[in-house]
């Protein structure tokens, strides 16, 4: 349960997984190189969403990371395009 609401405030702070990965301008190619995980992984988790109650199905170490390259993005939007 403890990661499950961790992942939910993530979720809430960052946006969905296609949101998250539009925002940083990647192809879901690049993003599952970025996470080391296989694209049908992230087709999985992305398609959970479309059939059943708008949860995306994604571990708990997925949204810690994305979250970790937001912000990450965010300190060093000045130096990259």
């Amino acid at each position: 349960m403890q990661y499950e609401a961790h992942v939910q405030v993530i979720r809430n702070q960052i946006g969905g997984l296609d949101t998250i990965r539009r925002e940083l301008g990647l192809s879901q190619r690049k993003i599952c190189q970025l996470l080391m995980v296989d694209p049908s992984a992230w087709t999985r988790w992305t398609k959970t969403t479309q059939l059943s109650s708008g949860i995306e199905s994604a571990p708990p170490h997925i949204w810690r990371a994305l979250q970790w390259y937001m912000i990450l993005q965010q300190k060093n939007s000045g130096t990259h395009p």
